[in-house]
């Protein structure tokens, strides 16, 4: 069902004329160092846009999670005045309005203030999220909101004048958290004695123990082959490290097949975020055959192959 506005609010007419342009999000996290590391997005042909993480380490209650934007307004002037949608002299401003509803949480900042005049503005949006607890997915919508009440001039009088109004989105965007390409935690270690690689697997039951809290892939930086592993260096050999990943994740779903919860697992009761729901994950809905350790080695390294490409 179509709301009805009781004032004027964007338009796609008017919206064509304040000539709006941005760039695409550009998906980040910060690695052990502090640095940012990209997050790419899988094309699905719709609106929801699944992580992928090209280095195959990312997970966000580690790495926490961000992005940034750039937004140009050609013609701002247009929203003002009785035929725009504020008082000449409101101040309006864009805004990121976001919101995770699994995980209950939203909230909403001021991206910048837009100037009643015919200049050309920019605006940059950064916004990063400390180890957020995001579930599900995280809806983004970029607005513009009164900031700042004017005193209506006349012919003015029907315009919303007040403050945290939304006058109108200009787009939306749906990152989805669960299911993405980190559906396994990773961690760099610093051990000299210790092998390049390792996987730590520990847990009670798999149908809730949580599976970051129990499983996890170790890449050892203090060994002297991780140059061939680690995407920073000039050495760096993307398919070793996908046949480790593969391996790795090879030897833990068979340590959990092997267990008493296989059939469990594959019937569909694991809890969410278990160990349990990552596994049914790999199986329904990347479509990967781990039946047996055989076609559990080979369905990983093809996944690899061809999902995650030349990460």
């Amino acid at each position: 069902m179509q709301s009805l506005s009781l004032f004027p609010i964007l338009s796609d007419e008017l919206i064509m004329k304040l000539r709006i342009q941005s760039t695409p999000y550009s998906l980040f996290y910060l690695d052990e160092n502090e640095e940012e590391q990209s997050l790419t997005t899988e094309d699905t042909g719709s609106t929801v846009h699944p992580i992928i993480d090209d280095n195959g380490r990312w997970t966000p209650d580690l790495y926490g999670f961000g992005f940034r934007r750039q937004y140009t307004i050609n013609c701002p002037t247009f929203l003002y005045g009785n035929r725009g949608v504020a008082c000449s002299d409101a101040v309006l401003s864009l805004a990121l309005i976001w919101k995770s509803p699994d995980s209950r949480q939203r909230s909403a900042e001021i991206i910048g203030h837009i100037d009643n005049n015919n200049i050309q503005q920019s605006f940059n949006l950064y916004k990063f999220f400390n180890k957020p607890r995001f579930k599900g997915k995280l809806e983004l919508q970029t607005a513009i909101i009164i900031n700042t009440a004017g005193n209506p001039h006349n012919g003015e009088e029907h315009l919303a004048n007040i403050p945290g109004t939304v006058l109108g989105v200009i787009d939306n965007y749906t990152i989805e958290f669960d299911g993405t390409g980190s559906a396994f935690p990773i961690m760099v270690v610093n051990n000299p004695e210790g092998l390049l690689w390792s996987v730590d697997c520990s847990f009670d039951d798999p149908l809730t123990d949580k599976f970051t809290d129990c499983v996890a892939i170790n890449l050892n930086s203090a060994h002297k082959d991780y140059k061939y592993i680690d995407s920073n260096d000039r050495n760096y050999n993307p398919s070793f490290l996908r046949e480790i990943l593969a391996e790795a994740l090879t030897t833990i779903v068979n340590y959990i097949r092997e267990g008493e919860f296989w059939n469990d697992i594959k019937n569909g009761k694991s809890e969410d975020e278990s160990v349990g729901q990552a596994v049914a994950y790999f199986v329904d809905t990347l479509g990967l055959n781990l039946d047996d350790a055989k076609q559990c080695s080979v369905a990983f390294r093809d996944y690899f192959e061809k999902k995650l490409g030349e990460i």
